[in-house]
């Protein structure tokens, strides 16, 4: 870019290094972006999350499940990771069928997108008992562990995930994470 200069009565151009420019020309940042106000609270998924094996090997019910985890923490403003309760009811308001949520909620801790940090179970009267989830990849109250990133190729995701639907479907078998 050339600027117009004075010099000894002169009119001169002076090239201008585009790193010295005050604001880019185009109105945007150096990244390239628009810097916008997000209003509202909101969950990040970076690009490294969305190109990672773990998040490619995860299918429609399994995001389901995740987004309405998601949206329970952005309810209670990021502050009760960990304790999130979600029953099996709102995940089906959610659209999520009833037959698919514990298949997809094993399959997500597999992954490492979700803890379960309380397995809960339905029963009658004081039985009962609520699951509680923690979101690895989430900020708020805890730092986020990304445990999804552990996860190096899409075969050992699609691996992991049929291995998680396998051992959910077992009767009589607590699932534990290995």
């Amino acid at each position: 870019m050339t600027k117009p200069l004075s010099l000894h009565g002169r009119q001169v151009e002076m090239l201008v290094s585009p790193k010295l420019r005050k604001t880019p020309p185009n109105g945007r940042n150096s990244s390239g972006f628009k810097k916008q106000k997000i209003d509202g609270p909101f969950v990040a998924i970076t690009l490294e999350m969305l190109e990672s094996p773990a998040w490619q090997a995860l299918g429609i019910t399994e995001r389901r499940v995740l987004d309405r985890i998601e949206l329970e923490h952005l309810s209670h403003g990021g502050t009760q990771n960990g304790k999130l309760i979600v029953t099996y009811d709102n995940f089906v308001r959610y659209g999520v069928s009833r037959k698919g949520i514990s298949k997809a909620l094993h399959v997500l801790e597999e992954l490492g997108f979700l803890e379960v940090t309380v397995w809960g179970r339905g029963a009658n009267g004081e039985a009962r008992r609520a699951s509680k989830y923690r979101l690895t990849a989430a900020t708020g109250n805890l730092e986020p562990t990304n445990e999804w990133r552990q996860i190096k190729t899409k075969i050992e995701a699609k691996t992991r995930a049929k291995h998680a639907v396998q051992r959910s479907v077992i009767k009589g078998s607590s699932y534990r994470r290995i």
